[in-house]
Protein backbone atom coordinates (compact mmCIF):
# COMPACT_ATOMS: atom_id res chain seq x y z
CA UNK A 1 0.00 0.00 0.00
CA UNK A 2 1.29 3.50 -0.79
CA UNK A 3 0.21 6.56 1.29
CA UNK A 4 0.85 9.29 -1.39
CA UNK A 5 -0.10 9.60 -5.08
CA UNK A 6 2.74 8.36 -7.51
CA UNK A 7 3.18 10.81 -10.53
CA UNK A 8 3.66 8.47 -13.15
CA UNK A 9 7.28 9.64 -15.66
CA UNK A 10 6.49 8.66 -19.31
CA UNK A 11 10.04 7.35 -20.95
CA UNK A 12 11.25 9.60 -22.98
CA UNK A 13 11.65 7.06 -26.11
CA UNK A 14 15.61 6.98 -25.99
CA UNK A 15 18.43 7.07 -22.89
CA UNK A 16 21.09 9.13 -22.08
CA UNK A 17 24.52 7.80 -21.13
CA UNK A 18 27.99 8.21 -20.22
CA UNK A 19 28.67 8.40 -23.59
CA UNK A 20 26.45 11.36 -24.30
CA UNK A 21 26.62 15.19 -23.84
CA UNK A 22 24.58 17.02 -22.10
CA UNK A 23 23.38 20.45 -21.43
CA UNK A 24 21.61 22.08 -18.72
CA UNK A 25 20.43 25.12 -18.64
CA UNK A 26 17.42 27.49 -16.72
CA UNK A 27 16.64 27.81 -13.40
CA UNK A 28 18.64 26.63 -10.14
CA UNK A 29 17.03 23.59 -10.39
CA UNK A 30 18.62 22.55 -13.32
CA UNK A 31 21.80 23.32 -11.62
CA UNK A 32 20.72 20.80 -8.93
CA UNK A 33 20.03 17.86 -11.63
CA UNK A 34 23.29 19.17 -13.24
CA UNK A 35 25.66 18.71 -10.13
CA UNK A 36 24.37 15.33 -9.61
CA UNK A 37 24.92 14.10 -13.42
CA UNK A 38 28.57 16.18 -12.85
CA UNK A 39 29.05 14.02 -9.51
CA UNK A 40 28.55 10.96 -11.79
CA UNK A 41 31.20 12.04 -14.29
CA UNK A 42 28.95 12.76 -17.17
CA UNK A 43 29.95 14.97 -20.05
CA UNK A 44 27.44 17.63 -18.75
CA UNK A 45 28.09 21.42 -18.89
CA UNK A 46 26.04 23.58 -16.84
CA UNK A 47 23.97 26.89 -17.40
CA UNK A 48 27.08 28.55 -19.16
CA UNK A 49 25.16 31.63 -18.72
CA UNK A 50 24.34 30.95 -15.18
CA UNK A 51 20.94 30.59 -13.37
CA UNK A 52 18.19 32.40 -15.59
CA UNK A 53 14.36 31.69 -15.06
CA UNK A 54 12.32 32.86 -18.13
CA UNK A 55 12.24 30.90 -21.36
CA UNK A 56 13.07 34.21 -23.76
CA UNK A 57 16.06 34.66 -22.42
CA UNK A 58 16.89 31.07 -22.39
CA UNK A 59 16.28 31.17 -25.98
CA UNK A 60 18.24 33.84 -26.68
CA UNK A 61 21.18 32.24 -24.92
CA UNK A 62 20.79 29.12 -26.90
CA UNK A 63 20.57 31.30 -30.07
CA UNK A 64 24.19 33.28 -28.62
CA UNK A 65 25.52 29.36 -28.18
CA UNK A 66 24.67 28.47 -31.97
CA UNK A 67 26.10 31.72 -33.35
CA UNK A 68 29.46 30.44 -31.65
CA UNK A 69 30.12 34.51 -31.19
CA UNK A 70 32.15 36.10 -28.59
CA UNK A 71 31.45 38.64 -26.31
CA UNK A 72 32.39 42.87 -26.49
CA UNK A 73 32.48 45.24 -24.27
CA UNK A 74 29.62 47.07 -26.13
CA UNK A 75 27.33 44.48 -24.73
CA UNK A 76 27.82 45.00 -21.41
CA UNK A 77 27.15 47.94 -18.87
CA UNK A 78 28.30 49.63 -16.07
CA UNK A 79 25.85 50.01 -12.78
CA UNK A 80 27.38 51.07 -9.37
CA UNK A 81 31.37 50.38 -10.46
CA UNK A 82 29.83 46.83 -11.04
CA UNK A 83 30.00 45.32 -15.39
CA UNK A 84 27.70 43.24 -15.89
CA UNK A 85 25.68 41.82 -19.35
CA UNK A 86 21.77 41.21 -19.22
CA UNK A 87 21.79 38.08 -21.03
CA UNK A 88 24.30 37.09 -17.91
CA UNK A 89 23.56 35.70 -14.17
CA UNK A 90 25.63 38.26 -11.89
CA UNK A 91 28.44 35.72 -11.05
CA UNK A 92 29.90 36.80 -14.40
CA UNK A 93 29.98 40.70 -13.46
CA UNK A 94 33.41 41.91 -12.56
CA UNK A 95 34.87 45.57 -11.38
CA UNK A 96 36.28 45.73 -14.95
CA UNK A 97 34.90 45.06 -18.06
CA UNK A 98 37.98 42.86 -19.20
CA UNK A 99 37.32 40.73 -16.51
CA UNK A 100 33.51 40.61 -16.82
CA UNK A 101 34.24 39.44 -20.47
CA UNK A 102 37.13 37.33 -19.61
CA UNK A 103 34.42 35.42 -17.30
CA UNK A 104 32.04 35.41 -20.10
CA UNK A 105 34.19 34.09 -23.28
CA UNK A 106 35.56 31.41 -21.04
CA UNK A 107 32.38 29.77 -20.53
CA UNK A 108 31.10 30.58 -23.86
CA UNK A 109 34.32 28.70 -25.12
CA UNK A 110 33.56 25.77 -22.62
CA UNK A 111 30.13 25.62 -23.43
CA UNK A 112 30.79 24.61 -27.56
CA UNK A 113 32.82 21.84 -26.95
CA UNK A 114 29.56 20.47 -25.57
CA UNK A 115 27.26 21.11 -28.38
CA UNK A 116 27.52 18.47 -31.20
CA UNK A 117 25.20 16.04 -32.82
CA UNK A 118 24.82 13.98 -29.46
CA UNK A 119 23.67 16.71 -27.16
CA UNK A 120 20.99 16.30 -25.41
CA UNK A 121 19.64 19.81 -24.30
CA UNK A 122 17.75 19.47 -20.86
CA UNK A 123 15.78 22.78 -20.44
CA UNK A 124 14.19 23.85 -17.30
CA UNK A 125 11.53 26.66 -17.40
CA UNK A 126 11.26 29.13 -13.74
CA UNK A 127 8.73 31.67 -14.45
CA UNK A 128 6.77 33.10 -17.25
CA UNK A 129 7.51 36.43 -15.81
CA UNK A 130 9.55 38.92 -17.49
CA UNK A 131 11.46 42.03 -17.29
CA UNK A 132 11.92 44.32 -20.37
CA UNK A 133 14.66 46.99 -20.43
CA UNK A 134 12.32 50.39 -21.55
CA UNK A 135 15.34 51.67 -23.34
CA UNK A 136 16.33 48.77 -25.50
CA UNK A 137 12.97 46.99 -25.34
CA UNK A 138 14.73 43.50 -25.00
CA UNK A 139 13.72 41.00 -22.10
CA UNK A 140 16.18 40.65 -20.16
CA UNK A 141 17.64 37.47 -17.66
CA UNK A 142 19.18 39.40 -14.91
CA UNK A 143 18.59 43.24 -13.66
CA UNK A 144 21.58 43.11 -11.74
CA UNK A 145 19.95 45.29 -9.04
CA UNK A 146 19.56 48.12 -11.72
CA UNK A 147 16.14 50.21 -10.36
CA UNK A 148 13.13 48.75 -11.12
CA UNK A 149 11.98 52.09 -13.15
CA UNK A 150 14.05 51.06 -15.74
CA UNK A 151 12.09 48.28 -16.86
CA UNK A 152 8.60 47.32 -17.71
CA UNK A 153 7.23 43.32 -16.13
CA UNK A 154 4.39 41.74 -17.67
CA UNK A 155 3.45 37.76 -18.20
CA UNK A 156 4.31 35.95 -21.04
CA UNK A 157 1.68 34.73 -23.10
CA UNK A 158 1.73 30.74 -23.88
CA UNK A 159 1.67 31.86 -28.11
CA UNK A 160 4.86 34.19 -27.32
CA UNK A 161 7.23 31.46 -25.83
CA UNK A 162 5.72 28.52 -28.18
CA UNK A 163 6.67 30.78 -31.16
CA UNK A 164 9.88 31.36 -30.04
CA UNK A 165 11.05 28.15 -29.16
CA UNK A 166 9.28 26.42 -32.17
CA UNK A 167 12.06 28.49 -34.45
CA UNK A 168 14.76 27.43 -31.99
CA UNK A 169 14.14 24.10 -31.79
CA UNK A 170 13.85 24.11 -36.31
CA UNK A 171 17.06 25.59 -36.30
CA UNK A 172 19.28 23.56 -34.00
CA UNK A 173 17.02 20.25 -35.75
CA UNK A 174 18.94 21.55 -39.22
CA UNK A 175 21.98 22.12 -37.84
CA UNK A 176 21.67 18.64 -35.24
CA UNK A 177 19.14 16.63 -36.42
CA UNK A 178 19.64 13.72 -33.78
CA UNK A 179 19.85 17.01 -30.61
CA UNK A 180 17.20 15.82 -27.99
CA UNK A 181 15.43 18.11 -26.10
CA UNK A 182 14.14 17.47 -22.03
CA UNK A 183 11.97 20.12 -20.79
CA UNK A 184 11.36 21.22 -17.11
CA UNK A 185 9.42 22.95 -15.01
CA UNK A 186 10.99 24.25 -11.56
CA UNK A 187 9.28 22.99 -8.75
CA UNK A 188 10.86 26.36 -7.05
CA UNK A 189 8.20 28.46 -6.59
CA UNK A 190 8.57 32.59 -7.01
CA UNK A 191 6.71 33.74 -4.25
CA UNK A 192 7.84 37.53 -4.99
CA UNK A 193 5.25 37.62 -7.87
CA UNK A 194 2.59 36.75 -5.10
CA UNK A 195 1.02 33.13 -4.27
CA UNK A 196 -1.61 33.27 -7.50
CA UNK A 197 1.02 34.97 -9.98
CA UNK A 198 2.98 32.11 -9.93
CA UNK A 199 0.42 29.94 -10.77
CA UNK A 200 -0.07 31.54 -13.79
CA UNK A 201 3.26 31.90 -14.25
CA UNK A 202 3.53 27.85 -13.85
CA UNK A 203 0.50 26.95 -15.65
CA UNK A 204 1.92 29.42 -18.91
CA UNK A 205 5.16 27.33 -18.63
CA UNK A 206 3.20 23.90 -18.56
CA UNK A 207 0.85 25.02 -21.50
CA UNK A 208 3.38 26.38 -23.47
CA UNK A 209 6.14 22.82 -22.88
CA UNK A 210 3.13 21.19 -24.16
CA UNK A 211 2.33 22.53 -27.40
CA UNK A 212 6.03 22.56 -27.83
CA UNK A 213 6.27 18.59 -27.55
CA UNK A 214 3.10 17.81 -28.92
CA UNK A 215 4.90 19.92 -32.15
CA UNK A 216 7.87 18.15 -32.03
CA UNK A 217 7.20 14.86 -30.43
CA UNK A 218 10.54 13.38 -32.21
CA UNK A 219 12.59 15.13 -30.52
CA UNK A 220 11.32 16.92 -27.58
CA UNK A 221 9.82 15.45 -24.13
CA UNK A 222 8.46 16.66 -20.80
CA UNK A 223 9.96 15.15 -17.28
CA UNK A 224 7.17 16.21 -14.94
CA UNK A 225 10.01 17.35 -11.94
CA UNK A 226 6.97 20.34 -10.82
CA UNK A 227 4.61 17.99 -10.57
CA UNK A 228 6.93 15.35 -8.28
CA UNK A 229 7.60 18.17 -6.06
CA UNK A 230 3.61 19.39 -5.63
CA UNK A 231 2.23 16.01 -5.42
CA UNK A 232 4.73 13.25 -4.32
CA UNK A 233 7.18 15.70 -1.91
CA UNK A 234 4.18 17.99 -1.11
CA UNK A 235 5.43 17.90 2.57
CA UNK A 236 7.30 20.93 3.70
CA UNK A 237 10.09 18.37 5.60
CA UNK A 238 11.41 18.16 1.70
CA UNK A 239 11.94 21.63 1.49
CA UNK A 240 15.06 24.10 2.63
CA UNK A 241 14.28 26.88 5.10
CA UNK A 242 12.31 29.24 3.02
CA UNK A 243 9.82 26.70 2.21
CA UNK A 244 10.25 27.14 -1.59
CA UNK A 245 13.87 25.61 -2.83
CA UNK A 246 13.39 21.70 -2.50
CA UNK A 247 16.17 20.16 -0.43
CA UNK A 248 18.83 17.56 -0.68
CA UNK A 249 16.15 15.07 0.16
CA UNK A 250 13.53 16.25 -2.82
CA UNK A 251 16.53 16.79 -5.31
CA UNK A 252 17.55 13.28 -4.37
CA UNK A 253 14.12 11.39 -4.83
CA UNK A 254 13.13 13.65 -8.05
CA UNK A 255 16.75 12.49 -9.27
CA UNK A 256 15.87 9.15 -8.93
CA UNK A 257 12.74 9.29 -11.08
CA UNK A 258 14.64 10.76 -13.65
CA UNK A 259 17.44 8.26 -13.73
CA UNK A 260 15.54 5.42 -14.02
CA UNK A 261 13.34 6.97 -17.03
CA UNK A 262 15.98 8.47 -18.62
CA UNK A 263 19.42 7.16 -17.93
CA UNK A 264 20.26 3.56 -19.63
CA UNK A 265 20.47 0.54 -18.14
CA UNK A 266 24.62 0.51 -18.70
CA UNK A 267 24.99 4.21 -16.86
CA UNK A 268 23.12 3.10 -14.23
CA UNK A 269 24.91 0.42 -13.59
CA UNK A 270 27.87 2.53 -13.38
CA UNK A 271 25.99 5.53 -11.36
CA UNK A 272 25.93 2.83 -8.88
CA UNK A 273 29.87 1.94 -8.83
CA UNK A 274 30.54 5.50 -8.93
CA UNK A 275 27.91 6.88 -6.08
CA UNK A 276 29.80 3.88 -3.95
CA UNK A 277 33.10 5.44 -4.38
CA UNK A 278 31.70 8.71 -3.96
CA UNK A 279 30.06 7.54 -0.77
CA UNK A 280 33.45 6.24 0.55
CA UNK A 281 35.35 9.42 -0.36
CA UNK A 282 33.23 10.93 2.36
CA UNK A 283 34.21 8.89 5.13
CA UNK A 284 37.67 9.79 5.19
CA UNK A 285 39.42 9.11 8.53
CA UNK A 286 39.81 11.58 11.38
CA UNK A 287 43.43 11.74 11.73
CA UNK A 288 45.58 12.31 8.12
CA UNK A 289 48.78 10.83 9.40
CA UNK A 290 47.71 7.65 10.51
CA UNK A 291 47.85 4.45 9.12
CA UNK A 292 44.55 3.66 8.63
CA UNK A 293 44.19 7.25 6.36
CA UNK A 294 47.02 5.93 4.44
CA UNK A 295 45.45 2.29 3.72
CA UNK A 296 42.50 4.24 3.36
CA UNK A 297 43.89 6.91 0.90
CA UNK A 298 45.52 3.69 -1.70
CA UNK A 299 42.22 1.59 -1.37
CA UNK A 300 40.71 5.10 -3.07
CA UNK A 301 43.17 5.08 -5.39
CA UNK A 302 42.81 1.94 -6.52
CA UNK A 303 39.17 1.97 -6.99
CA UNK A 304 39.61 5.04 -8.90
CA UNK A 305 42.30 3.22 -11.73
CA UNK A 306 39.83 0.45 -11.72
CA UNK A 307 36.95 2.63 -12.75
CA UNK A 308 38.82 4.37 -15.15
CA UNK A 309 40.43 0.94 -16.63
CA UNK A 310 36.63 -0.63 -16.75
CA UNK A 311 35.38 2.88 -18.60
CA UNK A 312 37.67 4.03 -20.69
CA UNK A 313 35.13 5.83 -22.71
CA UNK A 314 34.13 8.55 -19.56
CA UNK A 315 36.62 11.16 -18.26
CA UNK A 316 37.07 10.78 -14.75
CA UNK A 317 38.15 14.09 -12.73
CA UNK A 318 38.81 12.92 -9.39
CA UNK A 319 41.63 15.04 -8.51
CA UNK A 320 44.88 13.86 -6.86
CA UNK A 321 44.47 11.91 -3.60
CA UNK A 322 45.10 15.05 -1.26
CA UNK A 323 41.77 16.49 -2.60
CA UNK A 324 39.51 13.30 -2.41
Amino acid sequence: MTFFTQVPVSSPGFSLSHRDSLMMMGSCFAENIGKTLESLHYPVNINPFGIVFNPVSIAAQCMILNEKKLFTEEELFLHQEIWSSYIHHSRFSALSSRQCLENINQSLSLAWRYLNGKTTMLITFGTAWVYTEKESGKIVANCHKVPGTRFEKRLLPVEEIVEIWSELITLFQEKYPEMKWVFTVSPVRHWRDGASQNQWSKATLLLSIQQLTEKFRENTCYFPAYEIMMDELRDYRFYEKDMLHPNETAVKYIWKKFEEKYISPESRKINTEIETLNTAKAHRPAFQDSEACRLFLLQISRQKDTLKEKYPFISFKFGNSSDI
